[in-house]
C-alpha cells in the first residue's frame, strides 16, 4: 500500500513505475513500494516508461531517463515521443526525425510530422501528403495520402483525399479495403470497427 501523499498521477504502473505529481507542476516516478526516482523536486513534465526509458522535460527541453532515474539522453531536445520499436521521434525546428536509445540521430529531421513506428513502418507527412518509411528513413510507401494511421495487424487506415472516405492498405501498398467508411478504427485480432454515416449517424 502506498500512502496518499501525492497531488496527482498519470495513469497507473507501466514497466514497474508510476508517474506522480509531487509538487505543483513537478513529476517524479515511484515503484510499487513508493520509492521515488528522479531528482527532486521533479520534472516539469514526463511520459510513461516505454522500452525501459521515459521521456522527461526539464525547463523547455526533453531527454530520457532509465528506471533508476538516471539520464540516458540528456535534456537537450525539443518535444519527443516515447520509444517504439527502438526509435523515438524528435523535433528540430519545424521538422521531425528519429533517435535511437543512445540519442543518436538515426533518421534526420526532414518530415513535417511523424507517427511512432509500428510493425516496422512509421507514417510521415511531407508536403501535405502522408506516406510510410522504414527504419532507415527511406519511403516504403510513397507519400500519396491525405491522411494515414499506423499499421496494425498488417493493415493501415488511409484516406486518399481530404474529402474521401477511409480505406485500408497493406504494407505492400495494396488497397485491401476500398475507400468506403466515414469512421474507421485500427485492426486488432483481425477485426476493426468501421462504419458509414446515414442521416448524420453512424
Amino acid at each position: 500500500i502506498i500512502a496518499a501523499r501525492f497531488l496527482g498521477s498519470k495513469g497507473g504502473f507501466h514497466q514497474g513505475r508510476a508517474l506522480v505529481e509531487t509538487a505543483p507542476g513537478k513529476w517524479r516516478f515511484i515503484d510499487h513500494a513508493g520509492k521515488s526516482y528522479g531528482s527532486a523536486p521533479g520534472f516539469d513534465d514526463a511520459d510513461m516508461f516505454s522500452e525501459g526509458l521515459a521521456a522527461v522535460e526539464v525547463g523547455d527541453k526533453w531527454g530520457f531517463i532509465d528506471r533508476s532515474g538516471v539520464f540516458v539522453i540528456q535534456a537537450h531536445l525539443d518535444p519527443v515521443s516515447s520509444f517504439a520499436e527502438g526509435l523515438a521521434a524528435f523535433r528540430s525546428g519545424r521538422k521531425y526525425g528519429f533517435i535511437d536509445h543512445g540519442g543518436k540521430i538515426v533518421i534526420p529531421p526532414k518530415f513535417d510530422f511523424v507517427h511512432d513506428f509500428s510493425e516496422g513502418y512509421a507514417a510521415v507527412e511531407t508536403g501535405q501528403e502522408w506516406g510510410f518509411i522504414g527504419k532507415r528513413g527511406t519511403f516504403r510507401i510513397p507519400p500519396s495520402y491525405a491522411l494515414a494511421h499506423d499499421f496494425r495487424d498488417g493493415l493501415a487506415q488511409v484516406s486518399p483525399r481530404w474529402d474521401a472516405k477511409w480505406a485500408y492498405i497493406s504494407r505492400q501498398n495494396r488497397m485491401i479495403v476500398a475507400p468506403r467508411y466515414d469512421e474507421a478504427e485500427d485492426f486488432h485480432d483481425d477485426l476493426a470497427q468501421a462504419g458509414t454515416r446515414k442521416d448524420g449517424n453512424l
